[in-house]
């Protein structure tokens, strides 16, 4: 899963399940994230606390919008050969 300031790379129906507080998924997108310095002192070395991500209610949510992206939007989400 992108964060939402990365929207602009899926298809623009779908944008708003990043974004707005109506998403079904919108916990998905925190605005703030804590972080683990794990023993380290520089920040880059920090662990990123994210949330787990439940791939049923991403797909129950993405999938609907589906029907509304181009040819080429499906052709970016399909496995390459």
């Amino acid at each position: 899963v992108l964060p939402s300031d990365s929207s602009h790379a899926i298809p623009k129906v779908a944008r708003w399940l990043m974004t707005d507080i109506e998403s079904p998924i919108i916990d998905f997108y925190p605005t703030e994230v804590p972080v683990d310095p794990n023993g380290k002192a520089m920040p880059w070395l920090w662990v990123v606390l994210l949330p787990f991500i439940d791939e049923d209610r991403l797909l129950a949510a993405l999938t609907p919008t589906m029907a509304k992206w181009t040819k080429e939007e499906l052709l970016c989400n399909a496995r390459g050969m």
